[in-house]
Order: C-alpha cells, then sequence, then structure tokens
C-alpha cells in the first residue's frame, strides 16, 4: 500500500462535471467502446505474493501495466482510453488514484492483497490469486457511494486524532524491509495492534472541535473521530454497523472518552455489537459535515490509509454511487 503526508484544501473536491451522472446512465455506444485495460500493480504488497504477478501478465497480457506512481499522470492524460482498471494492491493504493480512476470514468477491478482490502472485504471480493481466477462472466458492476475529504476522494473509512496514529504507525512498519515478514503474518490484526499499543502506552490527544452538519452544530473534546462508509474497517473491527457504502450517506462517530483505557473499551463494545450512545459515542449518518478545530490548531486525517494534512478544518461530503466497481454476482 502506497501511502503519503500531503496538505489538502478543505473546499468540496472537484469531481469531473458529470459527477452527478449514475453508472447505468452511460450510452449503448460508450459501453459497447472497445478500451484497453490498465493494471495497476503495488509491488511493495506482493513481495509476499507467491509470483502473482506473473499470474497478472499471464491473466492479461495485452493489458498496460504501470506502477501506482505513475498511474495518476496516464490516467489524467488519457481519459477515455481504458476502460478498465485493474489494481493490485490495498486500500491505499486505490485510495491514492481514486480521483484520476473517476476522472478517466474506467471501472474497477480489484486483486486485493494490500493489509487490510477493506472495500474488497465488504464487496466479496477474494484475496490475491481467487480474485484473479475470477472470470468476466462471473463478475458484474456495483456502483458505491465516494466519500471526499477536502478535495481527497476515498471509499472506505477515514480517521482524525487516535486513528490516524495507529495508520501512522502501520505505514511507519510498512517502510521497514525487517518487518514485512511479521506484517505478512499478522495481516489486518497489525491495526487491532496497533489500537492496542497507542491506547495503553501513549497519552491520548485530544482534539477540540466544531463539528456542522445538517442535524445542527455542537462542539466537543474528542480524542477519535471517524467517517465510515461501510461497517468493518481495519480488516475485522465492526465500528458501523448498518452503514452501507451505496446510499449515499456516511455514518461519523464521534468519541467522547478522555482517557486511553476509556476509548479502547468503547471501540472494543462497538466491534461486539454494543449500540453506540450505550458506548459513549455520538453517531449519526450525514451526507455532509464540516470538522474546525475552535482553537485553529491543524490536524491529519487519515484516508484509507493515506495520510491528510488540515491548517484548521476540512469538509466530509459524499457523490453517491459514483465508482464503478466489478464484483461478484450474487
Amino acid at each position: 500500500m502506497y501511502s503519503s503526508s500531503q496538505t489538502v484544501s478543505a473546499g468540496a473536491c472537484e469531481l469531473p462535471a458529470d459527477a452527478g451522472r449514475r453508472p447505468g446512465e452511460r450510452s449503448a455506444e460508450a459501453r459497447a467502446e472497445a478500451r484497453r485495460m490498465m493494471v495497476i500493480v503495488n509491488r511493495s504488497a506482493l513481495r509476499t505474493g507467491g509470483g502473482l504477478l506473473e499470474r497478472l501478465r499471464r491473466r492479461w497480457a495485452d493489458a498496460e501495466f504501470v506502477e501506482p506512481q505513475d498511474a495518476e499522470a496516464l490516467l489524467r492524460t488519457s481519459v477515455g482510453r481504458f476502460g478498465q482498471v485493474t489494481i493490485a494492491g490495498g486500500d491505499g493504493t486505490l485510495c491514492r488514484l481514486l480521483g484520476a480512476v473517476l476522472e478517466a470514468d474506467a471501472t474497477v477491478r480489484l486483486v486485493p492483497c494490500g493489509t487490510a482490502n477493506d472495500l474488497a472485504a465488504e464487496l466479496g471480493v477474494p484475496r490475491g490469486r481467487r480474485a484473479l481466477a475470477l472470470d468476466g462472466e462471473e463478475l458484474e458492476e456495483k456502483p458505491i457511494d465516494v466519500l471526499v475529504a477536502g478535495d481527497a476522494p476515498f471509499t472506505t473509512v477515514g480517521f482524525l486524532g487516535f486513528g490516524s496514529d495507529v495508520v501512522r504507525i502501520v505505514n511507519q512498519l510498512r517502510a521497514v524491509e525487517r518487518a514485512r515478514p511479521f506484517l505478512a503474518m499478522v495481516g489486518s490484526l497489525v491495526y487491532v495492534l496497533g489500537v492496542l499499543w497507542i491506547g495503553f502506552l501513549r497519552r491520548l490527544e485530544l482534539y477540540r472541535l466544531r463539528i456542522v452538519s445538517e442535524r445542527g452544530t455542537f462542539e466537543v473534546e474528542t480524542p477519535l473521530v471517524v467517517a465510515c462508509n461501510q461497517p468493518r474497517v481495519g480488516g475485522t473491527m465492526t465500528l458501523a454497523a448498518g452503514t452501507a457504502n451505496d446510499d449515499g450517506h456516511f455514518r461519523l462517530l464521534v468519541f467522547r472518552q478522555h482517557s486511553g483505557w476509556h476509548l479502547l473499551r468503547a471501540i472494543f463494545a462497538l466491534c461486539r455489537g454494543v449500540a453506540p450512545a450505550a458506548a459513549g459515542v455520538e453517531s449519526f449518518e450525514t451526507q455532509d459535515v464540516e470538522l474546525a478545530s475552535t482553537d485553529g490548531r491543524p490536524f491529519m486525517f487519515c484516508a484509507d490509509g493515506e495520510e491528510l494534512v488540515f491548517d484548521s478544518q476540512m469538509r466530509l461530503s459524499v457523490h453517491e454511487r459514483r465508482l464503478r466497481v466489478l464484483v461478484p454476482k450474487s
């Protein structure tokens, strides 16, 4: 998974002019148009892939193979050229390229080989070679919502505060060559280990925020805000039961605990199915929300593993059913 820290604006994302168009509204001519396939390969995710790259090349010998750092520019300068983009990587690989994929109006096929693979798991796409083995006739298009933090689109989950610290630690581990066998062994459980590590061993940092949405305005001192576009995050943690990624809404969770121990209790209570209110968590569905630091303090927001830095405020919004993903037929 590729990760980067970047400063982004707090305004709304500038998606293509036809962002309101739903996938089913494409013309028959556009659907029939034979366009090339791009295969984007995150080589760092394939280091323990057991020959997956070679299998990809045999499966799609005529496709254009690129690495994530080259794919964005190619997609943006070749709008209409690629009808399908196959991504061999994790949630962060898709997140980093999502703006360019949307601009190219391409359908995404996932070959999950990242750490958590949250989107693929939610959509029923198997990992690695099993995903590669699926025949085109076994797949169908599913349109899903795209969330936007400032001007950065993402698909599954975003964190402010404690969750960003966990993601940062995992990203730092990924950069260490000697840590990769350990990461391959524990998989998505590394996020649970990160939660426990920070919760027990580090002083909890609190953020003073003003939160504005269609349900009103309130101020809070919080260690963690989570924006969920699906129930399960981090591979194993169900924080937003009942949330759907194709209904034009996302769930915002605001934790009010002021100690690491109480925050951990609240997180794992949600994972056990305890109602947010009973766990001491403010929770609501929304289409648009603004988060502003009341003391002018900058903050980091992690969207699908990508680290974004905001000056003192940010806007979260949703574009309904904006991304087309190939999923196994039900």
